[in-house]
């Protein structure tokens, strides 16, 4: 990914954490004290990171590396809270990774609840759409753009999604039902996604677990590259409540 790009997509991220808009402009650390924010995220892009939280854990890794600030250090931080831990990759380019041809896609939002309904629900919440269910279908922004692949009989089998991050990057996700997995489906809906948020002037953000090694792989197919790493977990407002 070319120098501007990625200026691009730190832009985003000083936004999205609070931070003046060149705060990761040279390598090193930025950290930002919210002591109103019940949520502690670390972000690494390249030689840059950014820890941003209560006081008390900024001050509790402060001298921490950041090669070795990942989440079981949080982890043990925060007494066992969840954390969630993922690789971030983008995309500059458009490549054509579709598996399908003349593939039947719906951009209904009805559509994907019942695509969410079709899939277990750890699946809803490693693609990051838990949320999205039949009554909660405001959950999904008209920012966000849908993209569900139908069988003959108009069931949904796959759909990736996207939503606009600072209107700057589009964050996409893919799943599809399990018996219909491993033949390109999530391939064929995520380049569609993919593709339409390059058109629309985003750059396209992928995240996947660290340990998800299909969904890392996934996102090296549809062309985009891994560049850093976000780590989040909710903590106690301060330390030892």
């Amino acid at each position: 990914m070319d120098g501007h790009l990625l200026d691009i997509v730190r832009l985003a991220w000083c936004r999205e954490l609070g931070l003046d808009d060149a705060a990761l402009a040279a390598p090193g650390r930025v950290t930002r004290v919210d002591d109103a924010s019940a949520l502690v995220r670390v972000l690494r892009l390249g030689e840059v990171s950014a820890v941003v939280g209560p006081g008390w854990v900024v001050d509790a890794v402060a001298a921490v590396p950041d090669a070795e600030l990942d989440a079981s250090v949080l982890l043990d931080l925060t007494r066992g809270h969840a954390v969630r831990s993922h690789a971030l990759s983008y995309c500059a380019d458009w490549v054509d990774a579709t598996r399908v041809r003349d593939p039947l896609i719906s951009p209904e939002l009805d559509d994907l609840a019942e695509l969410l309904r079709r899939c277990p629900p750890d699946d809803a919440t490693e693609a990051g759409l838990e949320n999205v269910t039949e009554a909660g279908l405001e959950t999904v922004t008209e920012e966000a753009s849908s993209f569900v692949l139908l069988d003959d009989d108009h069931r949904p089998l796959s759909g990736a999604v996207y939503t606009e991050v600072q209107s700057i990057l589009a964050d996409v996700t893919a799943l599809t039902v399990p018996e219909h997995r491993r033949i390109g489906l999530a391939a064929t809906v995520a380049t569609l996604a993919t593709h339409d948020a390059l058109d629309a002037g985003l750059v396209p953000q992928w995240r996947a677990r660290r340990d998800n090694t299909a969904g890392r792989g996934l996102a090296a197919v549809l062309g985009y590259t891994e560049l850093g790493t976000h780590v989040s977990v909710a903590v106690p407002a301060a330390a030892g409540t």
